[in-house]
């Protein structure tokens, strides 16, 4: 009995020694957690200083460049001197949605990339919305499974709906609205010529991985008519039936641009019921477009690379405005046109160093100049040009040579009114060559293409004419 008794007072000790080290353990642990709070508030606290520092870097550009009168001075001179980088933009989407991180702790790496992206405000505000019903639903014990979340995005090339459409799935899948977060992508073309039996096998395979997302793009082709033998409105029809019947393990994406998409949805009055949500994802502004192509430099050469000007400067500017000409037209390639403005920035780069190298210079790897980022000036070009040289050496045609030197003017005019930030004249540079057989229009309508090419203003997304080139050769009396 004694025995025992010591036996229970010991084990008793020990579980009250057990007790003490686990309350110290948890005090230990919470204390830990506090400090780890702490660090991260300083972190948050650090990076919303940053940015607010910025804002006020360029409140007082602003008013260092402000004339006595209060309006702020233009440049009066072709040398920029901006080398100061602009503050990151913050959209209101993108602050809520760091509030709640913050002070929410909501977590979603998919809608950290969606706010990452230039623009798409109304997208990023629909995923907030989003997300918001989600966390309702669950705080109320409700069910979202009857609940409809196929969407249609509208817009020009390079506007990011694929992008945002695969981003989309993940976050649906992520807040469990969909099971799975596999996605099918597939074209309105390729869809309607598979027909209904090739449609049906794209929406079995989502219902066995457990769900997921069928991402049509160019879905207007689906309603085009049948002149390919295609059967694309019989496909529409099934589909709209297989939305209804998998809801909540299937929700279907589709995009388009915007004309074709409104006709699209004319097709059947049951669409805009199966599309509870339609984003028009807009054409970037000219500033938008900037942020683009700083963050192309900047990832691609880890901030290393320094530009003439500065990365907001003067050349980068008439740069942006150039491709941002063919905004509002249907095609207008946003994003992707930035991306080939960049890949002819580096083009140029590329062959002016390899030209110095050869002459024993040294040039510098990471520069980009005048010329890389808007092309050669349209006055030394010309100089350059063995096709405007051999223009010249041509007989007679003296008409056709004072037209081209007309048009070489107006485009050096140009090129000087862009660098003093000046709207260039509009200046078209279609041609018709009229002359009886023999009289060499077709030679010369040769070299009129390759002088321009030469001075940089062909079309090409970025040129300072951003015109097509078209030239029509005709005999006296009909096309030759």
């Amino acid at each position: 009995m004694e025995s025992d008794k010591l036996h229970q007072e010991k084990r008793d000790a020990i579980q009250r020694e057990h007790d003490l080290r686990k309350d110290d353990y948890k005090l230990q642990i919470k204390s830990l957690d506090d400090q780890m709070k702490i660090k991260e508030f300083g972190e948050r606290l650090k990076e919303e200083i940053g940015i607010l520092s910025s804002h006020l870097m360029l409140l007082r550009r602003v008013k260092e460049g402000e004339s006595e009168d209060g309006t702020l001075n233009t440049p009066k001179t072709c040398e920029p001197s901006d080398t100061t980088p602009h503050p990151e933009y913050s959209s209101p989407a993108t602050v809520e949605w760091k509030k709640e991180k913050w002070f929410g702790g909501a977590y979603n790496p998919h809608i950290d990339k969606i706010m990452e992206m230039v623009g798409l405000e109304n997208v990023k505000e629909h995923v907030l919305r989003i997300k918001s019903k989600v966390d309702i639903s669950k705080r109320q014990g409700t069910s979202l499974k009857d609940e409809r979340f196929s969407i249609a995005f509208l817009g020009n090339p390079g506007t990011g709906k694929t992008t945002v459409a695969k981003l989309y799935a993940e976050i649906l899948s992520m807040m469990g609205v969909i099971p799975s977060s596999k996605m099918t992508e597939v074209t309105g073309a390729l869809l309607a010529h598979g027909g209904i039996t090739q449609a049906k096998i794209y929406i079995d395979e989502l219902i066995q991985n457990g769900g997921g997302v069928l991402f049509i793009d160019e879905a207007y082709q689906l309603t085009r008519g049948n002149s390919a033998g295609t059967n694309g409105s019989p496909v529409l029809d099934f589909l709209l039936g297989e939305m209804e019947k998998y809801i909540g393990q299937i929700v279907v994406i589709v995009a388009g641009y915007r004309r074709e998409m409104e006709k699209f949805f004319e097709h059947n009055p049951g669409l805009n019921s199966r599309f509870p949500y339609s984003l028009t994802l807009q054409d970037y502004t000219d500033e938008e477009l900037e942020r683009i192509l700083r963050g192309l430099v900047q990832t691609k050469y880890k901030k290393q690379m320094k530009l003439e000007g500065g990365i907001a400067g003067l050349y980068v500017r008439i740069l942006i405005r150039r491709v941002g000409r063919g905004r509002g037209g249907n095609g207008f390639g946003n994003a992707r046109a930035v991306q080939n403005a960049f890949a002819r920035i580096t083009e140029r780069q590329a062959a002016r160093i390899t030209s110095e190298r050869m002459k024993k210079g040294k040039p510098d790897d990471f520069w980009f100049s005048k010329e890389d980022l808007i092309g050669p000036d349209p006055s030394k070009a010309v100089i350059d040009s063995a096709a405007w040289k051999e223009l010249q050496e041509l007989i007679g045609l003296e008409k056709v040579k004072e037209t081209v030197r007309g048009l070489i003017d107006r485009i050096e005019t140009n090129y000087l009114r862009e660098l003093r930030e000046l709207a260039p004249v509009e200046v078209s540079l279609n041609r018709v060559f009229l002359g009886s057989p023999g009289t060499g229009k077709t030679s010369v309508a040769k070299l009129y293409g390759q002088i321009l090419k030469d001075l940089g203003v062909l079309s090409n997304g970025e040129g300072s004419s951003s015109m097509t080139l078209i030239v029509l050769l005709f005999l006296e009396n009909g096309i030759c």
